[in-house]
C-alpha cells in the first residue's frame, strides 16, 4: 500500500503507532511514549491490522518495519 493510500486510510495517531511499531517498540514502550494505556495501544494494533488487511501481529510488525525502512532510505516520505 502506497503512502497516499495509507494517509487516507489511517488517522494521525494510527500512523504514529505504526511508525513506532516499525521502530521495534513494544506495546508498553509505545503506550509510555504516547501517554496512553497499554490497552489503548492494543486496540490501535487491532484497528491497524483490520485497516491494512493484515492477519497477525507479526504481519503488522513486518509491514511497519518495511515502511520504516522505506522512509529511512527516502523512498517514501516521512509521516
Amino acid at each position: 500500500m502506497w503512502r497516499r493510500e495509507v494517509d487516507d486510510l489511517l488517522t494521525h495517531r494510527e500512523r504514529q503507532v505504526l511508525c513506532l511499531i516499525g521502530q521495534a517498540k513494544t506495546t508498553k514502550e509505545i503506550a509510555h511514549l504516547l501517554n496512553l494505556s497499554v490497552h489503548t495501544i492494543g486496540s490501535y494494533r487491532r484497528v491497524l491490522r483490520a485497516k491494512l488487511n493484515l492477519r497477525s501481529g507479526t504481519e503488522l510488525a513486518l509491514y511497519a518495519s518495511n515502511v520504516a525502512y522505506l522512509r529511512s532510505t527516502g523512498f517514501v516520505e516521512q509521516v
